[in-house]
């Protein structure tokens, strides 16, 4: 707007003769002597007095009225003594650098003229953080600003205010100075050289990426800048130097992703760095051609300050990474050498049918940046893939999970839920999160995805670290689901995951080849509700007799659920239950003084249960009763989990293949005789893993068919020729009852039956069985067909 820096002046001074009121006072920042007659402060001061305009001058000259004694500062802040009507008041700020100094100054003197009372103005000022985006420190809790750069944040998008910043941490004790920084689009663009020359001039490490590229291409901006760079004699490298750069030695990296320039500044440079990240400051976005997204520079500063790196592996795991890490980190930890990245860190798990040692090579030759291993016996050398060596890579696996988690909590708080149970705990966590993602919304203002949760059955030992490793100060909440077959293990995945909230949705017969009986089962359950922190709060299924006994044990806060009843006063509590003509269900939820109906889109009374277990943990999360049925209404049944599939005109399938036990099983029966339409057929296959009890349970099961009036009943496996037998007994007839131990020969007899006349329509059909029973090929098949 202005062709010069006089008219830039003329334009500022006319605020003061012209439109300050008659009685008002000009504050004018002075530094060095204010009548100097080549200083623009002692230009206004002259402007000013000749206007007959009252002045205060502050700044370190001896004829200003407020003066700057002296100044000091470092990473920490700055200390700050000021002279002013002959007494002298010295405070420290939390505030860094000569320029946020100038601005205390200038506060100070403004409050001043204000006639305030000085007492009382000095200790605010001790205590103000600056304009956001203004050399913003961003830092971690300060064990872990230990292992880390000083980082900063600032707005700084023009020649001269990248400058200036610069020079004020450069006054700065330190060692390395890294700065990360680009140029708008569709503004200045010969501007955009001298960034450039000034980024690289005056850092010792200069990343050039993307800002704000607005309608033009990123590339050709960063290309622009990079001119400047070449022009100033500073060499372009690739990011593998960093990782081998020696202290003090000048270079530019080119990376246009900005996201990952922030990443690789931030966790390449080591503790007394300083890294500047310029250009944004307090914008919490990108401005693109196609639109605005999220973004926000400390956000990524502090992801950056996560991620792994040497430092962090060998504190995570507290041994020493044996050879050179060359190639730069994805920040990733995989157990599967065929999902392997390069920059990976590859854990070579050890199991009774596999062991990831022998992977190790493929490891290396797909770009691994270390291995994490227990026996050295046949590896390529320490030259190949680095590798830090441990005695369970299992523990090790969990080690590094814990680590991570408790490093993002640190910085974020994040809400960690766990969840755990004999029957629905998949569906829990799926309503959990579908009810969090309703409180949570993506949007511009904020990230995309602020839910994490437990992908697929990763709820294991194995499964329950790698849910973890994604964990980012991004997510508002984690839900994580916690499985087992033998006591112990949900006792170790609680210590990894270390929930705030806890739920146990119920306790039923599953697993009792290793847990033996009910009770070992319930053992092993409670183990979630053992190891929940003192603080945390214990989500209670007051229809569940075994949970409900043993819940006064404990002294966490309770939440409790359940179906409307005297026992107790419950929290969370669901009447009313209705079942559609498709077998979905609605009912009226109530949370104290909240009530609210819920039409849920998934089929068996058995899920409201489930649904009252979600919204009794949002309830506990501070969820509100209208965003939690907001959120059950949203879930959708999980993948062979209640699932309904359309296969023709006559004939729905309810898929519920994933896995079975005694209960489940009695829950997807019941389930499918309440469906409304033609005629019902159950196709069941074994209960696994049901130790001396599974004669018992598959008879238990056939009789259960035989009284709800189920029209055929299909079996598969050795155990369910005990369900063919209590079918029987408990009714049925042998033409209705048929036993397979081959899927092809079940399939032939169930495309002859659906095709009868009295089956052709709205006939139902049920799917279920154990995992190891691969039941939903039976799906495929009649979807082919």
């Amino acid at each position: 707007y202005h062709k010069n820096f006089e008219d830039y002046f003329a334009a500022k001074s006319i605020l003061f003769s012209s439109h300050l009121q008659p009685a008002g006072k000009a504050v004018i920042m002075a530094s060095g002597e204010s009548d100097s007659s080549q200083s623009w402060p002692g230009k206004m001061v002259a402007h000013c007095r000749n206007s007959n305009v009252e002045t205060v001058v502050c700044g370190d000259g001896q004829d200003a009225n407020i003066q700057l004694i002296s100044q000091n500062y470092d990473l920490d802040g700055s200390s700050i003594i000021i002279e002013a009507h002959g007494e002298r008041v010295g405070f420290t700020s939390p505030l860094v650098g000569r320029f946020n100094v100038e601005n205390i100054l200038t506060t100070y003197t403004i409050a001043d003229a204000l006639g305030l009372d000085l007492k009382e103005v000095v200790p605010r000022l001790a205590r103000a953080t600056g304009a956001p985006g203004r050399l913003q420190r961003v830092s971690l809790q300060r064990e872990w600003n230990n292992e880390n750069p000083d980082v900063f944040v600032d707005y700084a998008h023009t020649p001269d205010a990248l400058k200036k910043v610069l020079e004020t941490l450069a006054e700065i004790p330190h060692g390395d100075l890294i700065c990360i920084f680009g140029c708008g689009g569709d503004r200045d663009n010969s501007k955009r050289p001298l960034m450039g020359e000034i980024g690289a001039t005056l850092s010792t490490v200069s990343i050039v990426t993307s800002d704000n590229p607005r309608s033009e291409a990123s590339r050709s901006i960063v290309e622009q800048v990079v001119k400047g760079v070449i022009d100033s004699g500073v060499k372009i490298k690739a990011s593998s130097w960093l990782l081998s750069r020696a202290t003090g030695e000048k270079g530019c990296l080119v990376i246009e992703d900005r996201a990952e320039a922030i990443r690789l500044g931030v966790s390449s440079a080591k503790r007394g760095d300083i890294v500047l990240i310029a250009g944004k400051g307090h914008e919490k976005y990108q401005l693109t051609a196609d639109g605005e997204r999220f973004f926000d520079d400390c956000i990524e500063a502090k992801e950056a300050m996560i991620s792994w790196n040497a430092s962090r592996l060998e504190s995570g795991l507290s041994k020493p990474i044996n050879g050179t890490v060359k190639n730069w980190w994805s920040n990733r930890v995989v157990t599967d050498s065929r999902q392997l990245m390069p920059g990976d860190i590859f854990v070579a798990l050890e199991g009774e049918n596999f062991d990831g040692h022998k992977y190790v090579r493929q490891a290396a030759e797909k770009g691994a940046s270390v291995a994490i291993v227990s026996n050295v016996e046949g590896l390529p050398n320490e030259e190949v893939i680095p590798r830090v060596v441990v005695e369970d890579t299992l523990l090790a696996l969990g080690e590094l999970a814990t680590y991570h988690r408790k490093l993002v909590q640190d910085v974020k708080n994040t809400n960690i839920v766990g969840i755990t149970g004999s029957c629905g705990k998949t569906t829990v966590k799926e309503m959990v999160s579908s009810i969090f993602n309703a409180k949570y919304p993506a949007g511009k203002t904020v990230p995309l995805d602020r839910v994490l949760k437990t992908q697929g059955n990763f709820n294991n030992l194995i499964g329950l670290p790698l849910s973890i490793f994604p964990l980012s100060v991004k997510h508002e909440v984690a839900v994580l689901e916690m499985g087992m077959n033998r006591g112990g293990e949900i006792e170790t995945l609680a210590a990894i995951a270390d929930p705030k909230v806890s739920c146990i949705t119920n306790v039923h017969a599953a697993h009792l080849e290793e847990l033996q009986n009910i009770e070992g089962v319930a053992k092993a359950k409670r183990e979630l509700f053992d190891n929940t922190k003192a603080d945390g709060t214990l989500v209670i299924n007051n229809d569940d007799e075994i949970i409900r006994s043993c819940a006064g044990e404990y002294t966490q806060k309770k939440i409790w659920y359940g179906k409307k009843g005297n026992q107790i006063d419950l929290d969370v509590v669901a009447s009313e239950v209705y079942t559609s003509e498709n077998g979905c269900v609605s009912f009226l939820l109530e949370i104290k003084d909240f009530s609210g109906i819920v039409q849920l889109s998934v089929a068996g009374e058995h899920n409201v249960s489930n649904a009252l277990a979600a919204a009794a943990i949002a309830y506990a999360s501070d969820v509100s009763g209208e965003t939690i049925i907001k959120g059950l209404e949203s879930f959708k049944p999980v993948d062979k989990r209640m699932e309904i599939v359309k296969v023709s005109a006559s004939l729905s399938v309810v898929n519920d293949c994933y896995n079975a036990n005694p209960a489940s099983m009695s829950a997807a029966v019941k389930t499918l005789s309440v469906m409304t339409g033609g005629g019902k057929i159950a196709v069941l296959g074994d209960m696994l893993e049901l130790g001396l009890s599974s004669e018992i349970a598959h008879k238990t099961v056939g009789e259960l068919v035989a009284t709800l009036g189920i029209d055929y009943l299909a079996l598969f496996g050795k155990a369910s020729q005990y369900t063919k037998q209590g079918a029987l007994e408990g009714g049925m007839t042998s033409s209705s009852v048929k036993h397979f131990e081959n899927k092809d020969e079940l399939f032939v007899w169930l495309s002859q039956l659906v095709e009868m006349d009295e089956m052709k329509k709205d006939t139902w059909l049920l799917l279920k069985g154990s995992r190891g029973m691969k039941m939903e090929t039976i799906l495929e098949q009649l979807k082919e067909k």
